[in-house]
């Protein structure tokens, strides 16, 4: 084992000073060429570790975890919702990532080498996120436009990175619900696990297809199943994902592991997706019992479809768009898990989470006014 840690140092060591070098290299010749210098050292930092500079936005880390393991946790908890994807609708959810993540990150390097700030791992993120909260039917061109608006509207117009007030990777999405309602709402497919083939590699489902044929019937999600037609979809295909809907968003299983994950490393805050979750249940349960003809679906229904778990687990615990005391973080939470219940319920917008979170992006500046504590010295006497 020592000779192993030895091994990697050494190897590390080697790699960084290379990239050292180029990047005094680059940096050195100026103009265009040197601005690839910011992109090097973004290189090095997300590969080998962080610096040691002070961070000037947020998020503020204040333990040792590092910035490279708080940003990248999040995609190791989508790698079995995109593996899910896979199996669920075939190998076209690669392709949707992939056009996500070479389309996002060259709108991140064009504003990396025009303004000359660092490049950050969280367009990685959003990447991802934004990639598996879409129908596996969209067309790719979409896919392009929505991550890029997302980039640049929803976070570089800002400043870049710890200076965006709205989450980047829900800008994006919402952008194409507007935008394209059609393709957004409408065009879902059932899942190609377990076909009706006497092959007895069917319980493989996706993994054997690239994508649904072109003649597939369309289907509802569970939210509109119940919305339009009463239909209520099996608890159990809710659970385990067996159901149409986004890439990623359909097995609760795997994001409840996924959750103890991410608030058991102390990545997100379980108040944001607890309390979330619970105020969607109980608003939902509430509705249902006031008003059953607008309101239709229990509180536990309401919690497993809709992409509620997924927003409430990768969106809302965003630690640069959610709230930084305790106490706001708990009433930005609630805010959002009852918009969620009335967006789907009195408007066009089954999966109402997605303007949710914005709105409550929307509040957090005030929030974190109302519940931060003021600073000892008090106010400044003259």
């Amino acid at each position: 084992m020592k000779r192993l840690q030895d091994l990697h140092h050494n190897l590390a060591d080697k790699i960084d000073n290379g990239l050292h070098s180029l990047e005094e290299g680059l940096r050195k010749k100026g103009g265009f060429v040197g601005r690839f210098d910011v992109i090097v050292e973004g290189v090095r930092d997300a590969v080998l570790g962080g610096t040691n500079k002070t961070v000037k936005q947020a998020p503020y880390l204040r333990d040792s975890i590092g910035m490279q393991r708080y940003m990248i946790m999040p995609i190791v908890v989508c790698i079995p919702l995109l593996l899910m994807a896979i199996y669920l609708y075939g190998w076209r959810t690669m392709v949707v990532v992939g056009v996500t993540y070479a389309f996002g990150v060259l709108a991140e390097l064009i504003f990396v080498m025009v303004r000359k700030h660092e490049i950050t791992e969280g367009v990685l993120v959003t990447c991802m996120l934004y990639a598996l909260f879409l129908p596996p039917t969209i067309p790719l061109w979409m896919v392009a436009v929505g991550i890029v608006f997302a980039v640049v509207v929803g976070k570089e117009i800002f400043g870049g990175t710890g200076y965006n007030i709205f989450n980047v990777a829900i800008v994006g999405r919402a952008f194409l619900l507007i935008s394209f309602p059609v393709e957004l709402t409408t065009q879902w497919l059932e899942p190609l696990t377990f076909a009706a083939s006497s092959d007895s590699l069917s319980w493989l489902g996706g993994f054997l297809h690239f994508a649904s044929s072109p003649d597939a019937a369309t289907t509802a999600t569970p939210l509109q199943l119940m919305k339009f037609e009463g239909e209520v979809t099996p608890f159990l295909d809710l659970f385990l994902g067996i159901r149409a809907g986004s890439l990623g968003e359909s097995s609760m299983l795997l994001m409840l592991i996924g959750t103890a994950i991410l608030v058991g490393s102390k990545i997100a805050d379980w108040r944001l997706t607890v309390v979330m979750m619970l105020s969607i249940g109980a608003f939902g349960q509430f509705f249902n019992l006031l008003i059953p003809d607008v309101f239709r679906g229990d509180g536990l229904f309401m919690m497993m479809t809709g992409g509620a778990f997924y927003a409430a687990l990768l969106h809302i615990t965003d630690p640069v768009t959610s709230c930084m005391s305790q106490k706001g973080k708990i009433i930005l939470a609630i805010l959002v898990g009852l918009l969620t219940v009335l967006i789907r319920n009195l408007t066009g917008y089954n999966e109402g989470v997605t303007f949710a979170i914005l709105i409550g992006n929307m509040f957090v500046p005030l929030l974190d006014r109302m519940t931060l504590p003021k600073s000892f010295a008090g106010e400044a006497k003259t």
